[in-house]
């Protein structure tokens, strides 16, 4: 049997690194697109069988040779997505609608076989935020552009090298007060990085097409019990702190 290939857009986040690792051991070839070759090719050459993966340098906003990668591959995944908007193209409109817009109207046009696109949990519910405006947009225009893609809609994704706990240990750190909105009882669900990954695999594999999956994990926890957590790992007490934002 032929084996697929597999290009995949935002290949050097948490998830893309583990998500090459899981296709390449399961003879997938993979084309992981970056945007610094310098810089990310060698980290990611590490995470791949020997021989299955090709490290391609692009913009998103090129859209010739993404039309040329795109017109030679048998399944496309979108992990591209940002948190905070930086200069006038890193903005949460280009990454998360006109980009996914595009890749999507050009799947189609080449008959990819699959096309899986990363978005977020909850962000229906959060019509007041341009990021997840955006993300909406951008799920809108695939599915007009692309009716049998597979759209995932995570919660936080964590893992020993994630930005989300991380970014938190590291002020908890350092911060004598760690002030909390809505008193720190903001839910969150949170799937590991290996689970999200295994259901990407699973959708690849048994060819699931036309459906949005919402990816979750097996407890709602709380932004509060979240911090405690954490600060429980990193070994450090905030007893005025944690009395006055978190209880």
């Amino acid at each position: 049997m032929k084996q697929k290939n597999c290009l995949i857009f935002g290949s050097t986040g948490q998830i893309g690194r583990n998500l090459i690792r899981k296709l390449t051991k399961n003879n997938y070839i993979v084309t992981a697109v970056t945007r610094n070759c310098h810089q990310q090719a060698y980290v990611l050459k590490t995470q791949a069988n020997a021989g299955y993966i090709e490290i391609v340098e692009s913009s998103i906003h090129d859209e010739k040779k993404i039309r040329n990668l795109i017109s030679n591959t048998d399944i496309c995944i979108n992990l591209i997505g940002i948190l905070f908007e930086k200069g006038k193209f890193n903005t949460f409109k280009n990454v998360h609608t006109i980009f996914p817009f595009l890749i999507s109207k050009l799947c189609e046009e080449y008959n990819v076989k699959q096309f899986i696109h990363l978005s977020a949990l909850g962000i229906e519910n959060a019509l007041g935020s341009k990021y997840a405006k955006s993300k909406l947009q951008g799920e809108e225009e695939i599915k007009k552009n692309f009716p049998a893609s597979t759209i995932l809609k995570p919660s936080v994704v964590y893992s020993v090298d994630d930005k989300f706990t991380t970014s938190f240990m590291s002020l908890l750190s350092i911060l004598p007060i760690f002030p909390l909105y809505y008193g720190g009882r903001t839910k969150f669900i949170p799937i590991h990085c290996s689970d999200l990954t295994e259901i990407i695999y699973q959708v690849i594999s048994k060819e699931i097409k036309s459906t949005t999956i919402e990816c979750i994990g097996p407890e709602v926890i709380s932004l509060k019990d979240i911090l405690k957590r954490l600060l429980k790992i990193i070994n450090k007490k905030r007893p005025v702190c944690l009395k006055k934002f978190l209880y």
